[in-house]
């Protein structure tokens, strides 16, 4: 049965956090932790895909590290997922992982720290490929290239003062949008939500200081809100998910 959860979780450097839910078919409950200890909680996560948890999220915000897990309903056969935490820019590893057949599910940035989820792709291309810059104009234009061929963005990341993008590629147009505003566009995404385009990917470039956003057309829509403190009132209204670690 399809449910409502939590799908992203980011602390902007203007101090928001970002909070969307969507309705995801096949998983059966939600982790979530918030870690007590500033460290990366690598053991809990280790464990929870040992388990056959699959990855869903990882961020980074007021120094704790959030983690959400998804666990499928039993006649789905979880994938295998990967990890890799560390200072360097994980670009080898995205490659071995393309290589071994493996996509890129999830990457971040956070504490000085990048964030790679790797996961066993059950098609044998993966359909991915990677792109970094120094200026978001770059972005921009790379982006309306990859459009019109069919790729959409996966997923976009600023650190360290460089853009990180990986693509995916589909079969038809995505009909994605890119908003760029140095204030939180609520406007703008009120606008993409008529249009039934949701948000799929965020940044925040903390020198300049300016959000960029991705939005997608999402079967089943989303649920957005932005709050100053961490959003736990939301995430506790959401069915079959269980809490870890640190409480407002």
């Amino acid at each position: 049965m399809s449910k409502a959860r939590v799908t992203r979780l980011f602390k902007g450097g203007d101090g928001r956090w970002v909070y969307t839910a969507e309705t995801l078919k096949g998983v059966q409950s939600q982790s979530l932790l918030r870690s007590d200890d500033q460290d990366f909680p690598m053991e809990r996560v280790k464990k929870w895909i040992s388990e056959g948890k699959l990855i869903s999220w990882i961020s980074y915000g007021d120094k704790t590290w959030v983690v959400v897990a998804n666990r499928m309903d039993s006649d789905i056969p979880s994938p295998k997922q990967n990890l890799y935490v560390g200072v360097h820019f994980p670009e080898d590893q995205i490659k071995e992982a393309w290589k071994q057949n493996y996509k890129i599910s999830f990457i971040n940035y956070g504490d000085r720290q990048w964030v790679l989820v790797t996961e066993e792709n059950p098609d044998p291309v993966v359909g991915q490929t990677l792109c970094t810059f120094d200026d978001i104009d770059e972005v921009k234009s790379e982006i309306q290239r990859w459009w019109p061929k069919n790729k959409a963005v996966h997923f976009l990341v600023y650190a360290d003062k460089k853009w990180v993008m990986i693509s995916q590629q589909l079969d038809k147009v995505p009909g994605q949008s890119f908003t760029l505003n140095s204030d939180w566009p609520l406007d703008k995404i009120s606008e993409h939500f008529k249009a039934s385009k949701y948000i799929t990917s965020l940044a925040y470039n903390t020198d300049e200081e300016f959000w960029v956003i991705v939005v997608t057309p999402l079967q089943g829509g989303q649920s957005m809100a932005t709050t100053e403190t961490f959003p736990y009132d939301k995430i506790k209204k959401l069915e079959n998910i269980y809490l870890y670690g640190l409480r407002e």
